[in-house]
């Protein structure tokens, strides 16, 4: 009768559990308590699943930086193209992409500006116009075109540009 209404297999599992003989002892020692894996599981799952976000956060950061130096570097090229340091720069064998790759933004802007700036623009010009040597005694950017020409002849390592000029 107990077999026929399902209640046999509860009383058989209940007699198991409070009289257990030597077999079954031996049994629950070898094989884990799944129960107790359940929150290490859970942790584990949770663990990996911010790390795996913040490494996507931080991939997404990277990208967006190399983006913003990139454009930043394009502006800057643009801006250093319509001075007479691009010019100067280019006559002394300079590559103003490696240039301004190789120059740190703001001492860049800084040399930008000096060049706008310059008291000797007739100078400059005329000596730009008429192929002569460009008079770089009277330039702001002296320090700079010297040592950019220095990194181009020689080929340093690209931290020689971001030194800035001793005043």
């Amino acid at each position: 009768m107990l077999l026929q209404t399902g209640i046999a297999f509860p009383l058989i599992w209940i007699n198991a559990q409070c009289a257990p003989n030597a077999q079954h002892s031996e049994h629950a020692q070898r094989e884990p308590d799944m129960q107790a894996l359940i929150p290490f599981a859970l942790v584990s799952g949770v663990m990996l699943t911010v790390g795996v976000s913040f490494l996507s956060l931080l991939a997404l950061f990277y990208r967006d930086s190399l983006t913003h130096l990139h454009r930043q570097q394009r502006a800057l090229l643009k801006r250093l193209r319509r001075t007479r340091l691009a010019e100067v720069l280019l006559r002394q064998g300079v590559a103003l992409e490696a240039y301004v790759r190789g120059t740190q933004a703001s001492l860049l802007k800084q040399q930008i500006r000096r060049c706008q700036h310059c008291p000797h623009v007739a100078e400059c010009s005329r000596s730009l116009r008429h192929a002569e040597p460009v008079p770089l005694a009277a330039c702001p950017n002296r320090e700079a075109i010297e040592r950019a020409t220095t990194r181009s002849s020689t080929q340093c390592s690209p931290a020689f540009f971001i030194q800035p000029a001793q005043q």
